[in-house]
This record gives structure tokens, C-alpha cells and sequence, in this order.
């Protein structure tokens, strides 16, 4: 019987550089990585299931907690002063709109 030996797979020697965080002095990663902020964004997602920018341009883009196509965004960014916990500064973006805002705001 033949033995099949799995071998490592090579490193990289230069690692990529990270890319930078929009100009953010913190990632706000204290906030995204808790459980509370997932809890709170499905809720939201569920109660308010379609992208606002996609409705705006009379496209419906389903972005329910279900679907991987969408986020919470913040409406005022965190870094800028925006309340993470206020719901009314929350809002439901596809990933392409969410990409596009957070372009515009580097």
C-alpha cells in the first residue's frame, strides 16, 4: 500500500505589507470584534433588509442577516464621532455601496 506523505506548503519570505486603515488612528476593532455589535447588526439587518443607497437608486439588493451581501454601516463614522450603539446612526449597505462610502470617506 502506498503511504502518502503530505508535505508543508513554502512560506512567503516577504510577507504583503498591510494596507492602512483609511486613516483611522484605531481600527475600531474593540467594537466590531464583539458579539454584542454581530447581535446588533443581524437585528438591524432583519428589521431593515435592504440596502438604502441601492433604494435610492431604485435598485432592490437584498442584504437580509441571512445573505453574506450586506452591512451595518455608520451612518457618522465612529472616528469621527459617531455613537457605535445609537441605532439611528445605523444603516444597511450591499458590500459594493459600503466599499464605495468608505472610499469616499478616506
Amino acid at each position: 500500500m502506498a503511504i502518502r506523505r503530505i508535505l508543508p506548503r513554502p512560506f512567503r519570505r516577504d510577507p504583503t505589507p498591510r494596507q492602512p486603515q483609511q486613516g483611522r488612528s484605531r481600527t475600531n476593532r474593540d467594537i466590531y470584534g464583539l458579539s454584542r455589535w454581530t447581535k446588533c447588526s443581524r437585528m438591524h439587518r432583519s428589521k431593515h433588509p435592504l440596502c438604502v443607497e441601492c433604494l435610492k437608486k431604485g435598485i432592490l439588493t437584498d442584504c437580509s442577516p441571512g445573505k453574506k451581501t450586506g452591512v451595518t454601516d455608520h451612518i457618522q463614522p465612529i472616528n469621527q464621532g459617531g455613537d457605535p450603539w445609537d441605532p439611528e446612526n445605523w444603516q444597511t449597505l450591499c458590500n459594493s455601496c459600503h466599499n464605495a462610502k468608505s472610499g469616499k470617506e478616506k
